[in-house]
């Protein structure tokens, strides 16, 4: 049972967490509000015409795995086209994208871009595409007919001593 203290701490947390009260919808206790208070940007017959935005989902980290660098170039180029005026310039994108290379050889490589900036306090990088130019080298797959034909040639496919 919701007794009015506890109704008053939530509405004291909604409006801590929005002192706007431009989402204020305070909802009856026991009930989730509405989509509308959660989101700005959903779509209704109000806001339609009006510059409606979609929000992209983050980008999942990224290890330096080099089968999956293609992919996190894809999703970073992604993210730009639909979210890309949320970055004042190339560096703010290249920053962003170094936030998810939290582990492993990009951990590595990133804390290599920070700690050159920092000390030349200057960008390592002049622009995306020069990021782009240089995680291609270090976290793609250098060359895909070599690892694909040392694949099949490799000696998982043979039988050797085994009987059919």
């Amino acid at each position: 049972m919701t007794t009015e203290a506890d109704r008053l701490n939530t509405l004291e947390l909604l409006v801590l967490l929005d002192p706007t009260g431009e989402n204020a919808e305070p909802a009856l206790p026991g009930e989730a509000p509405s989509i509308q208070a959660m989101d700005k940007d959903t779509p209704s017959e109000m806001n339609m015409g009006r510059g409606f935005q979609m929000r992209p989902s983050n980008l999942s980290n990224f290890d330096g795995d080099r089968a999956k660098g293609h992919s996190f170039l894809n999703s970073c180029n992604l993210y730009f086209l639909i979210a890309g005026c949320a970055f004042h310039n190339e560096q703010a994108r290249i920053s962003w994208a170094l936030t998810f290379f939290k582990s492993g050889q990009a951990a590595s490589f990133a804390d290599r871009i920070l700690r050159t900036q920092a000390s030349t306090c200057a960008p390592y990088f002049t622009d995306w595409k020069a990021f782009e130019t240089e995680f291609k080298k270090q976290f793609t797959l250098r060359n895909k007919q070599v690892t694909a034909i040392t694949q099949l040639e490799g000696t998982t496919w043979y039988q050797g001593t085994d009987s059919v």
